[in-house]
């Protein structure tokens, strides 16, 4: 005699959607945690965007490329940018800057 496991269909249909509330849980969550990620990231480029700016005023005529010279930590982030075309930094950032008004004003 063969022993085996029965499940009801009712009990199968408890599981799913208690399977199915617990994934819609977890998406929800995965969504928040993206979200706030996504703000933090937006938050992070206009700070480094505004301090940028500041150092670029703060430097004379000329000196702004010797400033990235100095320090070889930065060449692999920003030579590539600078070596390009040089611009100001606030118009480097000008997107950022226009996704934050755009979210503010859909929130």
């Amino acid at each position: 005699m063969k022993h085996e496991l029965m499940i009801t269909a009712e009990t199968r249909v408890t599981l799913g959607v208690s399977e199915a509330n617990r994934l819609h849980r977890y998406a929800q969550a995965q969504a928040e945690m993206a979200a706030c990620a996504g703000r933090n990231a937006v938050t992070a480029g206009l700070k480094l965007g505004k301090l940028l700016t500041e150092l670029k005023a703060a430097t004379h005529h000329g000196e702004w490329g010797e400033f990235f010279d100095k320090d070889d930590r930065l060449k692999p982030r920003f030579q590539s940018r600078i070596d390009e075309k040089p611009r100001p930094a606030d118009t480097f950032f000008r997107p950022l800057h226009n996704f934050r008004d755009t979210c503010s004003r859909k929130l």
